[in-house]
C-alpha cells in the first residue's frame, strides 16, 4: 500500500507537470507502452518519458492562414505516463504529453503472459486505442506555436488526438523485454484567431489536420527495486496540410516505477 502511495503521487506530479506546459503543434513520437498487461486490478506504473516528435510552427505571412508548418524534430521535452490494470489482461494508459494532448488508451493484451507471469522467452501482442483533447490560447510571442510578427494575433485552439497502436514483445531473459510497435495518429487542430491591429486575421477559422505513421523498437530492463529503464528508437511520418510528408528518427530514454 505504501508502494502504491508512493507511485500514484509520482504520478500525478509527471500529469501536472505535463499538463501546465504551453500547446504547441506537437505530434508526439515516443511511445513507450509494453505489449505486456499489468496482470490484475490496480497493478501499474509509472514513467518520466524524454518525449520525442515533430512540432511546427505557424507563419501568417502574407496574412494567409495556409502557409507550410516550419517544421523541426530537435524538441524532446520531459513528459509523463502511467499504466494501471483493469483486468488481467486490459490495461488503462495515459500518456501526458507535455505539448500535446494526453491520450487516454485501453490497451488489451491478446497473447502472452501479463508482466506479472511474464518469464523468459514470454511472446506478448496488444493493441491500444487513445483518445484525448485539449483547448487552450496562444499568443504571436517567443513561446507560442504562432510566429512573432507585430499584428498581434491571439488564438484559440482545439487539439483532438486519435491513437492506435499494435505492439509485439519478447523476453530474451526473465529480466528484459524486447518490443516492435506500429502505431498510426490522427491529429487536428482547430483554430480561432482574433487581432485589433489585423482586420483580414481578425476573426478567422481554419483547421490543420495530419495522419501520421510511426515504427518503434524498445527494449525495457527491470531491476529487482520495481524500477526499470526503457530506450526506445522510432520514426515517424506526418502529412501536414500544406507541408509534404516528412520523416523523423528519434532515440529517446524513459525510467519508471512499477508496482504490483
Amino acid at each position: 500500500m505504501m508502494e502504491l502511495k508512493k507511485a500514484s503521487k509520482v504520478f500525478f506530479i509527471l500529469i501536472l507537470s505535463a499538463s501546465c506546459s504551453k500547446i504547441k503543434i506537437t505530434t508526439p513520437a515516443s511511445n513507450f507502452v509494453s505489449p505486456e498487461a499489468q496482470g490484475k486490478l490496480l497493478s501499474g506504473g509509472v514513467r518520466l518519458i524524454q518525449q520525442a516528435g515533430t512540432e511546427g510552427t505557424v507563419s501568417f505571412s502574407n496574412d494567409s492562414t495556409e502557409n507550410p508548418l516550419e517544421l523541426r524534430n530537435n524538441v524532446t521535452p520531459l513528459a509523463g505516463a502511467a499504466d494501471l490494470g483493469i483486468l488481467e489482461k486490459l490495461d488503462l494508459v495515459v500518456k501526458g504529453h507535455s505539448s500535446a494532448a494526453s491520450v487516454y488508451m485501453l490497451k488489451y493484451q491478446v497473447l502472452g503472459d501479463s508482466r506479472l507471469e511474464a518469464q523468459k522467452g514470454n511472446q506478448s501482442l496488444s493493441f491500444g486505442v487513445g483518445y484525448g483533447e485539449l483547448e487552450q490560447g496562444q499568443r504571436d510571442d517567443s513561446d507560442s506555436i504562432i510566429e512573432q510578427s507585430s499584428d498581434g494575433v491571439e488564438a484559440a485552439i482545439n487539439e483532438s488526438l486519435l491513437e492506435l497502436s499494435l505492439i509485439y514483445g519478447y523476453r530474451p531473459q526473465e529480466d528484459t523485454l524486447t518490443y516492435i510497435g506500429l502505431h498510426a495518429l490522427r491529429q487536428n487542430f482547430d483554430f480561432e484567431l482574433s487581432s485589433d491591429s489585423n482586420a483580414t486575421l481578425d476573426q478567422e477559422k481554419f483547421d490543420i489536420q495530419t495522419w501520421a505513421y510511426g515504427l518503434s523498437l524498445g527494449a525495457v530492463r527491470y531491476f529487482s527495486s520495481n524500477y526499470y529503464a526503457n530506450l526506445e528508437i522510432s520514426a515517424q511520418r506526418t502529412d501536414y496540410d500544406n507541408n509534404d510528408p516528412t520523416t523523423f528518427g528519434f532515440f529517446t530514454l524513459a525510467i519508471g516505477y512499477n508496482w504490483d
